[in-house]
């Protein structure tokens, strides 16, 4: 144990060559009480929500369960999974009842706002009220640094001119306000560690200027292990070495040579997509280093206290985004459906989809590699993982066919509930199949998808008892899914 109490908003701090960062720190045993279920004032351990979206849905053959309840078994497209199994539910035979003015962004809209979007189309798309994330941040993330944070991997996109803001982002403050996806790790990097230069356009990355944070803060990290316990000590090692591998990872090299003053505006070396498909491979994504790099941002922004609500959107939908080991294609420039983009499989691959169900495994496998991160990530008598809840989530059941409601044993959409909320969500998890006549009398199609975010925002004690608007309001919880 420490020599003196330690606080839980302590920071790392150092500058040097106009650079300056702070570090936050991990939950360490001298934050705590006596039984490492609390922190050492009282307060219950931090909750957190997320929310990681997949476009163009499923197949769901492949992907719904067979079973139903905790002794369900995990279905071909679910097997990421099975190393965190009773860490996660599965939820089907969900139905959106609100307007649907667009294929895949209508029920996108409905299930994260439980409301229809704005009628008017194409650059007037928009959401009509806040979604899911941003209504629970205004409610547990007051107090922290970020009141939210937005990640992104592939961010090929529809059109504006086709679907406006509603194409751009999955968390909205409200309508045309987006929260938008970062896309690039080294911005988000410096967002998380720098303090910034204050001059716009300029980037405050201390992995640019080749200077490691770590460098920057060693004093403060020196003082603060004279101050730990032995238990500490390790874990803020394991911290500081865990950042230390992002700089590396992030940099393409070791960090730490000479700060030669203002950096240049850094560029990413994932290769990121964004803008105009070029007919070429080289501005395609590099989904398995960017992934694992924004995950481990992920992690220690919800292990340090530095945001309690994220969203992380993996990839868009009804796009041209083309997953690891597909060819390259050229588009055609009248339809989205084209190739081998997920998009163009979902409708005109043939059989079984061997190519959409290698897509949606990709998905699920990186879902499955954020969960195991935070449970690799101690926090109290537990880890990271029992003091979240996670929604995973999609548009469509299927992209063939856009469906989003339920009409026969297998379809209606698909959800993933992940973490326990503190103890609040059921251990282990269960598969829920949604009865086809929900809980109001015009919900013949399953229930109301907008039950499973009230579920989570009760279990993280918001005190919101109505979630939605009209059709897409709900008032009752999914009681299989809370402890």
């Amino acid at each position: 144990m420490p020599k003196r109490p330690i606080s839980r908003r302590q920071l790392l701090r150092g500058a040097a060559c106009g650079v300056t960062a702070a570090v936050a720190l991990p939950i360490l045993e001298g934050m705590l009480n006596s039984n490492g279920n609390a922190l050492a004032g009282g307060a219950p351990l931090p909750l957190r929500f997320g929310g990681f979206f997949w476009g163009n849905g499923v197949r769901l053959n492949a992907w719904v369960p067979q079973q139903t309840g905790p002794g369900y078994q995990l279905s071909p497209l679910l097997m990421p999974f099975a190393p965190m199994k009773d860490y996660i539910s599965i939820v089907t035979g969900l139905g959106v009842y609100t307007d649907v003015y667009a294929a895949h962004f209508g029920p996108l809209m409905g299930t994260m706002s439980g409301a229809g979007g704005t009628p008017q189309g194409g650059l007037n798309y928009a959401f009509t009220r806040p979604t899911m994330d941003q209504v629970i941040a205004d409610i547990i993330g007051t107090t922290t640094r970020f009141k939210s944070l937005e990640f992104g991997v592939a961010a090929t996109d529809a059109s504006d001119a086709d679907f406006g803001s509603i194409a751009k982002a999955i968390s909205h403050n409200g309508p045309n306000s987006p929260n938008l996806p970062e896309y690039n790790a080294i911005a988000l990097y410096d967002r998380i560690f720098g303090d910034g230069f204050g001059e716009p356009g300029v980037s405050d990355v201390t992995i640019a200027v080749r200077k490691s944070v770590l460098d920057l803060v060693a004093e403060d990290a020196k003082a603060l292990q004279a101050r730990l316990g032995a238990t500490d000590r390790q874990r803020l090692e394991q911290h500081l070495e865990g950042i230390n591998d992002l700089e590396k990872q992030l940099a393409g090299g070791p960090v730490g040579e000479a700060c030669p003053g203002k950096p240049p505006m850094p560029t990413s070396s994932f290769g990121i997509i964004d803008g105009p498909y070029d007919g070429t491979l080289d501005g395609q994504v590099q989904w398995e280093p960017l992934a694992a790099a924004q995950i481990e941002l992920l992690a220690y922004a919800l292990a340090c206290d530095q945001t309690r609500v994220f969203t992380f959107r993996f990839s868009p939908c009804n796009d041209y985004t083309v997953y690891p080991g597909f060819p390259d294609f050229e588009p055609d420039p009248a339809t989205t459906n084209t190739g081998s983009s997920m998009h163009g499989m979902t409708h005109e691959e043939g059989g079984d989809q061997p190519g959409v169900q290698q897509c949606v495994t990709f998905s699920m496998q990186n879902f499955a590699n954020m969960l195991q991160r935070l449970m690799d990530m101690p926090e109290g008598d537990g880890h990271v993982l029992d003091n979240c809840a996670i929604l995973g989530f999609t548009d469509v059941d299927e992209g063939q066919t856009h469906n989003y409601q339920q009409s026969n044993s297998l379809n209606g959409l698909p959800m993933v509930v992940a973490g326990r909320a503190g103890g609040a969500l059921t251990h282990p998890g269960v598969h829920y199949r949604s009865p086809q006549q929900g809980d109001q009398p015009g919900e013949g199609s399953g229930r109301n998808a907008s039950v499973v975010p009230l579920t989570l925002m009760q279990a993280l004690g918001t005190g919101i008892t109505t979630w939605g608007e009209g059709p897409g309001q709900a008032t009752k919880v999914i009681d299989e899914l809370l402890a």
